[in-house]
């Protein structure tokens, strides 16, 4: 919700956006995720790399409680791949 209320500030127009999330749990309980890969892929008019780039980093660093929950416990990388390339991004 956060990337596409960045990019639409923008006046990027988001065509396409598809989130897959894996992760890495502790072994013993509480079983706790130690690292979290968020993958994006998406598609839009006007859509840079850049600019796709700098509304995930802004999700992730500033708007998304869930992350900022998250990193306290385990590490958080991503990638994003859009129709032409792939940015991957180690938080």
């Amino acid at each position: 919700m956060d990337i596409v209320s960045i990019l639409r500030k923008k006046r990027i127009t988001l065509e396409d956006l598809r989130i897959d999330v894996t992760g890495e749990r502790a072994a013993t309980h509480p079983r706790i995720f130690t690292s979290i890969h968020v993958h994006y892929t998406m598609r839009g008019i006007g859509l840079s790399t850049e600019s796709a780039r700098k509304a995930v980093d802004l999700s992730l660093d500033k708007y998304c409680s869930v992350a900022g929950m998250l990193k306290r416990a385990a590490k958080i990388t991503y990638d994003i791949h859009m129709p032409a390339e792939t940015i991957e991004v180690a938080s």
